[in-house]
């Protein structure tokens, strides 16, 4: 995604985008998960980042990529992705790059623990995440961002994949593919 402005502006712009976009009216709400509460077979961590405090300012650091971004799992598994990055979102994205990037494809449903989640039943289906954020430390399923007023703290931490047939999944987060942030996950039988 070119949005023409320096990285540290887009990633202000892209959230202000976001809430804009969650406060509209026609923000859809999530379908209820099914969740099978089994532990994921595999974690990929979805951006790493953090914010230094100094006498003369502050200071981000932040890794645009996917850390242990190709995996092999079996069909049936379940793979979760977390975003460990205080300031940048991240998005889980298969198959093309959706009109809409702020919010979840409506194949994506929200567990019990406000994670995602999304059934792929083949490499050639598509389902996109939508914004995923950091989450406290001390209250897993909050973004860091939880002020109740501000519409950035509706974002999801987490989300789970499961993956039913074999194949070779290829994702990407659609706001730093560009710079490398891409993945496969290698499904056996």
């Amino acid at each position: 995604m070119s949005t023409g402005m320096s990285h540290a502006d887009g990633s202000v712009s892209i959230r202000v985008l976001a809430a804009r976009q969650r406060l509209s009216a026609g923000t859809r709400k999530l379908a209820a998960s099914s969740s099978r509460d089994l532990p994921p077979a595999a974690h990929i961590v979805a951006g790493v980042g953090e914010i230094a405090s100094t006498p003369g300012g502050l200071q981000t650091n932040s890794l645009v990529r996917f850390v242990k971004g190709k995996i092999v799992i079996h069909a049936g598994d379940t793979v979760e992705w977390s975003n460990f990055d205080p300031e940048e979102p991240h998005t889980i994205t298969f198959g093309p790059e959706p009109q809409d990037m702020f919010d979840p494809s409506p194949n994506v449903t929200m567990d019990p623990d406000g994670g995602l989640s999304a059934v792929l039943n083949s490499p050639s289906e598509s389902v996109h995440s939508g914004f995923i954020l950091q989450a406290l430390d001390d209250q897993p399923g909050t973004p860091v961002n939880s002020n109740p007023n501000n519409s950035i703290a509706l974002n999801p931490t987490h989300f789970r994949v499961t993956f039913m047939q074999p194949g070779t999944y290829n994702y990407k987060c659609v706001l730093h593919d560009n710079l490398g942030m891409v993945g496969q996950v290698f499904v056996l039988p």
